[in-house]
Parts: structure tokens; sequence; C-alpha cells
């Protein structure tokens, strides 16, 4: 036989929903943004020992130190024609302008633009007054050509009216054309002579000049019981000295001389002199 147990009433819960509790309000301070620079210090210089790879920050506009040596400023102005002198003066005072050393040259800036305009404006006059010149050149050239056709017309007319008497001729106030001037032989040197040289084994030669002469020609020989043997050509010259070395002390040497040009294009052989070398 089963023994049923009372059930136990059990709390009935209320139609109408609980409200939460409420959460407390916690009031947070104000905390400003932080910089992105933040933390550091200083910035160091140009020439610190700082590398620029090695993270370090420099600011925007931050110039360099000036590291004093002994560089030298040059300009190649003498090299520079004018438009390139234009130009260069130009780009100098440019970047003069924007540099945060040189921030008061002597002269200014503004005077050095004063002087590259005046110098712009006469070159400029100076084109103008080139080109006029060469215009007017041209127009004088002219004119001289034409006085020319005309002189050489009057020089045929001369010529024709005076039948080739030059007392004519003259009185027109023309020269007269020379004859020309025929060739003639050449007379051979004088005074040849050959004296010991300050060498042993060399002889120094010596003639006078020849009037009309080109140069000279040098002969030599040895000389053998007082007779002269073969002939050597020595060379030519335009001197009248001759150093001939390499002889032998004690021979007997013979020497001629000839002169270039004139008629048959040299003279005679002039009689030979001899010299014992020493």
């Amino acid at each position: 036989m089963k023994i049923l147990s009372k059930k136990k009433n059990s709390p009935k819960r209320s139609a109408v929903a609980e409200a939460p509790a409420a959460l407390p309000v916690v009031v947070t301070p104000h905390t400003p943004p932080v910089s992105p620079l933040a933390g550091i210090t200083s910035q160091p210089r140009y020439g610190s020992g700082v590398r620029y790879d090695s993270g370090v920050q420099y600011a925007v506009g931050d110039a360099p130190p000036i590291v004093p040596g002994n560089a030298k400023a040059v300009q190649d102005l003498y090299n520079l024609n004018d438009p390139a002198f234009t130009a260069y003066t130009e780009t100098l005072l440019a970047t003069l302008s924007t540099s945060v050393y040189i921030t008061n040259p002597n002269p200014t800036i503004a005077a050095m633009q004063t002087a590259l305009t005046s110098f712009s404006e006469a070159r400029a006059n100076a084109k103008s007054l080139m080109d006029a010149a060469k215009e007017a050149t041209q127009v004088k050239d002219q004119m001289r050509a034409n006085l020319e056709n005309l002189l050489r017309d009057l020089q045929n007319s001369v010529q024709t009216a005076s039948q080739g008497d030059a007392a004519v001729i003259l009185s027109a106030g023309m020269a007269v054309k020379r004859p020309p001037t025929r060739a003639t032989k050449l007379p051979f040197p004088t005074g040849l002579a050959a004296n010991p040289g300050d060498v042993t084994g060399t002889l120094v030669l010596t003639w006078e000049a020849v009037a009309g002469s080109m140069g000279y020609l040098l002969q030599c020989a040895e000389v053998t019981d007082n007779v002269p043997g073969l002939w050597s050509t020595l060379k030519r010259t335009s001197a009248r000295t001759y150093v001939l070395p390499g002889l032998t002390a004690g021979k007997t040497y013979a020497f001629q001389a000839a002169a270039l040009g004139g008629k048959d294009g040299q003279s005679d052989w002039c009689p030979f002199v001899t010299r014992i070398c020493a």
C-alpha cells in the first residue's frame, strides 16, 4: 500500500519582475593625449656623432652646424661666354636666396639682381648694334666690289689709250708692271776655310754668303798625295758654318762648297781647300 506524501506548497512568484539593483557611478579623471614625441629629450645636432640611421629624429628645417675648414670658394668666370655667364648668375642668385647660412651676403642679392638686369640690357643693346654693324659691313663690301670693278674698267681704258707707253700710264696715276726678271746663274761661295774644332777629329767649315742663294751644299774627300779622292756630299745647310765631326786625326781632307738657287739650281763648286785634321 502506497503512502502518499503531501506536496509542499512553493511560494508564488510575483507577476511583476523585480528591478535590477542600480550600478555605482565611477567618475574617471580626464587624461590629456600623449604626444608622439614624448620621451625624446633633446634632438642631437648634425656632427654630434649620432648616425642618421640610428633612429634618432631630427627637426624639420634644422640645418647642420658649420664645421670650419680650409675649403675655398671659386668661380670660373673667365671661361664663360655671355649666355653661360648670365645663366650662371641667375642660378647662383636663386640658390643663394634660399641659403640658411648666407643670410646677409655682401653685395646683397638685390644689388646683384640689379647688376644682372643692367648686364642683360647691355647685351641686348650690343646684339642690336652688332646686327646693324654686320648689315652695314655687308653694304660696305658690296660698294667696294662695285668700285673695284670700275677701277678695273678704268685700267683697261688707260692701257688702251697709252698704247703701251710707260710714260703715259704713269701720267694717269697708275703704276707700270715690271717685266719678269730672268734668273741668272749664282756665283760659287768664296772664302771657304776649314779650321780645327774644340774636339779632336773635328773641323769647322766657314764661307761667305752668296746673294740670292737658298742654301749651300758641302762636299768632303780624303787627300792622298795632294790629290782629293772620292767626293762625299755632306749635307744641305742654310747657315754659313758647318761642324764636321768623326774625322781621323792626322789625315788630310779636302772641302768644296756650292750655292743653291739661280738659273741652274746650283752654282759651280768653289775651288777646294785642304786641312790636316788635328
